[in-house]
């Protein structure tokens, strides 16, 4: 599941609010704990983190159940492996 939020962090992510995109961030791509991401974005409480966070994945989720760019991109990836043979 975190490879997906990675992708979908990736395409959506300038669709987030500065803070979910700056948690959201730091959990996937820097493998900070809470404690760590709250101290990072500032010293924010970590239930500020976690309601970011929460909040940034399930709009990350929305935005790709109504957009589907990211599953567009994997079959994308998919058909030029087996087109390229690999």
């Amino acid at each position: 599941m975190n490879g997906n939020f990675v992708l979908l962090l990736d395409i959506y992510g300038e669709l987030l609010s500065k803070t979910q995109r700056e948690a959201l961030d730091l959990k996937y791509n820097s493998d900070l704990s809470l404690s760590e991401i709250a101290e990072e974005m500032g010293g924010i409480s970590r239930q500020s983190v976690n309601e970011a966070q929460r909040n940034g994945e399930k709009k990350l989720l929305e935005l790709e159940r109504v957009l589907g760019n990211a599953k567009k991109l994997v079959l994308e990836k998919k058909l030029a492996a087996e087109a390229a043979g690999i």
